[in-house]
């Protein structure tokens, strides 16, 4: 890595959530990072971890293929091709047009707060195929507070836009950063439906 990232950035979410699922644990019981080879992880991990890289480390890695049984029930999209620039840069490809897309779909609002600053992926950019980086229904415009939790798995949506907690973000939390526990959010289609079960799926809810 250009940048080596250190494993404070993301290790209390792992030991918290998901050390037990690893085999063998990635970390002990006082927070070291165990010297392990071939761990065994589930992918809410790769996400939570590939989320604290910067833009030019994501672009050292490559991404494995999808299997058509994974996307065969996904509707054609009609955003722009994604992927990653060949240059030093690294630049995301694509990703202005997902923003806009993202908040045209969404009125420029934000769902949760009523105003919207970030397009953030459903199904995280780093875990999406080349279609998904840059479908406008993978997203949803959030505020950071909102983005921050949502990309780290402390909250999702059902179906019906019902909130979901994590049972590690507590309640008093949630309304400190100014969401409210029964916050339901209206115009979700069939497209963001596909993409949230992949997202509750992905970290457990």
């Amino acid at each position: 890595m250009d940048r080596p990232v250190s494993t404070d950035e993301f290790k209390h979410h792992i030991i918290e959530r998901f050390n037990d699922q690893c085999e063998p644990k990635l970390f002990t019981v006082d927070g070291n990072a165990k010297q392990n080879y071939m761990v065994a992880i589930p992918e809410s991990i790769v996400s939570i971890v590939l989320s604290s890289l910067d833009s030019a480390n994501l672009g050292l890695l490559k991404q494995p293929s999808k299997s058509s049984s994974s996307t065969k029930h996904r509707k054609k999209r009609k955003a722009i091709k994604g992927g990653v620039r060949s240059s030093r840069s690294n630049a995301r490809i694509g990703q202005g047009a997902f923003r806009d897309e993202v908040l045209d779909i969404w009125n420029n609002t934000c769902p949760v707060t009523k105003v919207a600053l970030i397009a953030s992926h459903i199904v995280s950019w780093v875990l999406s195929d080349d279609d998904e980086k840059v479908d406008g229904y993978n997203g949803f415009p959030f505020v950071p507070n909102v983005d921050k939790l949502f990309d780290k798995g402390l909250i999702s949506f059902a179906d019906d836009g019902l909130l979901l907690i994590s049972p590690y973000l507590s309640v008093a939390t949630l309304n400190a950063l100014g969401i409210r526990e029964y916050t339901k959010i209206a115009g979700l289609t069939e497209e963001h439906i596909f993409y949230l079960a992949k997202h509750r799926d992905t970290y457990g809810f």
